[in-house]
């Protein structure tokens, strides 16, 4: 196969939903960016539909230097790292992705960019545990008024900490 077959072949798998076979293809094609983007479009897919093992199985498959350079993989590699309770790992994730975010190096329109620090703002409530409940709530109340209705996980996650912040709040 030649990079061009390989990038055809991803292109194909990718708009017939084949995600294993696309990003085997795009990463022979050398076309690297063109897997990340790939696994960015789905990740809010997987993330709504709760699958964290397949999410976590694909960002393994991506060049590890080149999810630190993405906020959106940064972000679902932080929901794994939440779930698996893996503080170590947690905490270097969310600051990279708010660096990026909150930086002048992404590239995304401003309504994607606001989706992903509305994320970003629901990870970081998640230590509603560790830090007063007021500085958990002001995370919250960011995250709902930046992630889309369609995005209805992470929506769902920012109402179920604010239930646990408020009552510590109380």
């Amino acid at each position: 196969f030649s990079g061009n077959l390989h990038r055809r072949a991803a292109d194909w798998y990718a708009s017939h939903d084949y995600i294993d076979d696309a990003l085997y293809h795009y990463q022979a094609a050398g076309e690297i960016a063109a897997a990340l983007d790939l696994v960015e479009r789905i990740v809010p897919a997987l993330e709504n539909e709760e699958r964290w093992d397949r999410l976590r199985v694909i960002l393994q498959r991506l060049p590890a230097d080149r999810v630190q350079q993405r906020p959106a993989l940064l972000l679902a590699a932080a929901w794994i790292s939440l779930f698996l309770i893996d503080e170590a790992t947690l905490g270097p994730l969310l600051e990279r992705a708010r660096a990026l975010l909150w930086g002048d190096v992404v590239s995304y329109d401003d309504a994607r960019l606001a989706e992903l620090r509305g994320e970003w703002h629901t990870l970081r409530s998640a230590s509603y545990f560790k830090e007063p409940a007021e500085s958990c709530l002001v995370h919250i109340r960011e995250a709902l008024a930046m992630v889309p209705a369609s995005h209805h996980w992470v929506r769902a996650y920012a109402f179920s900490t604010w239930v646990y912040a408020a009552k510590t709040a109380e």
